[in-house]
């Protein structure tokens, strides 16, 4: 794959009234040819692979104390036409027709119950496609569409969860499809999460009940000492 990418950068400079100059010269060209490279071959750059190989390049032409700031990245992309662009996929639209709904509920039982925030919790999971490539990149502003890469399925589910206030965060949940991975062999008693095995890598109700009642039960009960009783109520919101 090869990119003409002169012709664009030559129209968006004569467009342009005036085009700051960088302050260092052989740092903006080696970043800038670095990020060819890679395009060149499909590889997909965000501007945390730019940061860290500007950085990087710094450091092996002897400029002291650069940082590859938000301002360093907005004047190099401004400066060679560059911009984020989505690799592929389509735009979802989010189910809200409930939204309102479920806040009046949720409010309501919190006036009722007379549930301070610290006692309001949340849960929600999500895929993780964990050998999956990222699905943005830095491009040049004339590329239309940029190819992308077929997405590995490969995936885990995670739950995270915390208190309404962030003072109590849960700990994490994750599902995966191996009862003893072999690449956890002898961590399983001390890993930071809560692993549980299922078939298709997805929470199921015993799964989900499990956490809830021997888990996320015991440790917000635990991070409530001094409290001599505590009622718990759970209640489930599938907004469709």
């Amino acid at each position: 794959m090869a990119y003409d990418h002169t012709y664009g950068q030559t129209a968006r400079r004569h467009a342009r009234k005036t085009m700051a100059k960088p302050r260092n010269e052989e740092l903006d060209q080696a970043c800038l040819k670095w990020f060819w490279q890679l395009r060149g071959t499909g590889v997909f750059v965000r501007t945390t692979e730019l940061k860290a190989a500007a950085e990087k390049f710094a450091r092996h032409l002897n400029i002291p104390d650069f940082k590859a700031s938000e301002g360093w990245v907005t004047r190099f992309k401004v400066r060679h036409g560059l911009s984020n662009k989505k690799t592929h996929g389509e735009s979802l639209d989010a189910a809200t027709e409930n939204i309102d709904q479920f806040r009046d509920k949720l409010r309501r039982l919190i006036d009722c119950e007379g549930l301070s925030l610290n006692q309001v919790y949340n849960a929600d999971e999500t895929g993780l496609y964990f050998r999956s490539i990222p699905t943005n990149t830095l491009a040049d502003e004339k590329e239309k569409c940029v190819p992308g890469r077929k997405l590995s399925k490969t995936r885990v589910s995670a739950l995270c969860g915390a208190n309404a206030t962030g003072s109590h965060r849960l700990q994490p949940v994750v599902v995966g499809t191996a009862k003893n991975p072999r690449c956890l062999r002898g961590l399983m008693d001390r890993l930071p999460v809560i692993y549980y095995p299922s078939l298709k890598a997805w929470f199921n109700t015993r799964i989900f009940s499990d956490w809830f009642f021997n888990h996320a039960v015991k440790e917000i009960v635990r991070s409530r000492p001094l409290c001599s009783s505590i009622t718990l109520q759970l209640t489930l919101v599938s907004v469709s």
